[in-house]
């Protein structure tokens, strides 16, 4: 049996490999392993859509610019 810190440990290291993946930043050997996790577990794939679906919000806010009126008062 796992504790709470180990599941946490690993969350937060399957985080950091799901950004890597999403980055282009894993290896052949580490996205084929997790492609293969990912296709096996539903809960996994759906984390890695959520931080999909972040990044893709968070890259929109950078777009926005500010008014003019804001800019100057800066």
């Amino acid at each position: 049996m796992r504790d709470d810190h180990q599941t946490s440990t690993d969350a937060v290291d399957d985080g950091e490999l799901l950004a890597a993946y999403l980055d282009g930043e894993t290896d052949d050997t580490t996205t084929a392993r997790l492609e293969r996790r990912l296709a096996d577990d539903a809960t996994l794939a759906e984390r890695l859509d959520a931080i999909a679906q972040v990044r893709m919000r968070m890259q929109r806010l950078s777009e926005v610019t500010a008014p003019d009126e804001a800019r100057q008062r800066l």
